[in-house]
């Protein structure tokens, strides 16, 4: 075997060693080169949010609030390193309380921003250099509050009442001619299947409709309550509406049966008087009807009415 043919399992130790020698060397080489380089100062661009605090309460800021700019940033290859991942994921921000006219000129307020900065970092320039503000007054104005909902129920189970957000309704701030084109605010869709048993949740108005409006509060309660019911019926009385020349009315037949759904716990306090149903003799008397249409005007809040039947009645008129 010749020498060219040698490889590193055919090395000696000494030689061995004298290899491994070199690769530390190498390595400790490239670390003492990149302590040097990184220790050097540079000039980075760094992509990050610009953020418009302290907004007066009396007015509002036609534009963003955060504004993307670009940082011409200046420090040494550790700083810049380490601090680039600050900058990304923390807004730098300017205090706009204070300034009267409607630009904001960046390049005054970098002193303020590197204040911002770790230290050693430190701002060369800003583009955009200019920031145009817009603002103009803000009104409160107090809309309804609607829930956008897909609420299904285990088998025999329902509201026992009518849900409740508390509160019903909202308060919004905002520019005049945007506030005024809104006359509710919808919540974010709520989807609950096979309910068997109340909710209590709190649903948080996100999902602004407008960058300019604000709303309060932001956080509202949904209740739904939840009852298991049962099937009944009962047989109510019909009454005659209109017989103001004292007709002998017979009406066929003289009670309907009423089907509902009610909750088990209140099924036994169902009677007959909670019901009022009729039928108007106006319907033959000025409209020519000879069947009556049947209408039930009370029943208890707390029962789901099925089916009437009939819901149309035969009659005969003695005169």
């Amino acid at each position: 075997m010749t020498n060219k043919e040698r490889s590193l399992f055919d090395l000696n130790k000494r030689e061995r060693r004298k290899l491994g020698l070199f690769f530390i060397c190498l390595f400790f080489a490239i670390c003492f080169w990149l302590i040097s380089s990184l220790s050097n100062k540079y000039f980075f661009k760094v992509n990050t949010q610009l953020l418009l605090t302290n907004i007066p309460a009396d007015r509002t800021l036609n534009v963003k609030t955060v504004e993307e700019v670009v940082l011409n940033v200046e420090g040494t290859g550790w700083q810049l390193l380490f601090s680039r991942i600050n900058l990304l994921n923390r807004p730098l921000k300017i205090d706009i309380s204070k300034i009267a006219d409607s630009n904001i000129l960046l390049y005054k307020h970098l002193e303020a921003l590197n204040r911002q900065l770790p230290k050693g970092i430190k701002i060369k320039s800003i583009k955009p250099e200019i920031i145009n503000l817009d603002f103009s007054s803000r009104i409160v104005k107090k809309i309804p509050l609607e829930l956008l909902a897909d609420i299904t129920f285990k088998k025999q189970y329902f509201y026992s009442s009518d849900l409740i957000l508390n509160p019903d309704s909202v308060t919004i701030s905002g520019p005049i001619d945007e506030v005024a084109k809104v006359k509710g605010w919808v919540t974010r869709k709520i989807v609950l299947h096979d309910l068997a048993d109340s909710v209590k949740m709190y649903i948080r108005l996100d999902g602004n409709q407008t960058n300019n409006i604000t709303i309060k509060p932001s956080l509202v309660m949904l209740s739904i309550p939840v009852e298991k019911y049962t099937e009944g019926s009962i047989m109510v009385k019909l009454h005659l509406a209109n017989n103001d020349r004292n007709y002998d009315v017979n009406l066929l037949p003289g009670k309907i049966n009423i089907r509902y759904l009610c909750p088990v716990n209140k099924y036994p306090l169902v009677d007959e008087d909670m019901f009022y149903a009729q039928v108007d003799l106006n319907q033959w008397k000025t409209m020519g009807r000879n069947r009556l249409d049947v209408k039930l005007l009370r029943s208890p809040d707390f029962i789901r009415v099925i089916n009437i039947n009939p819901h149309i009645i035969d009659f005969l008129v003695a005169k």
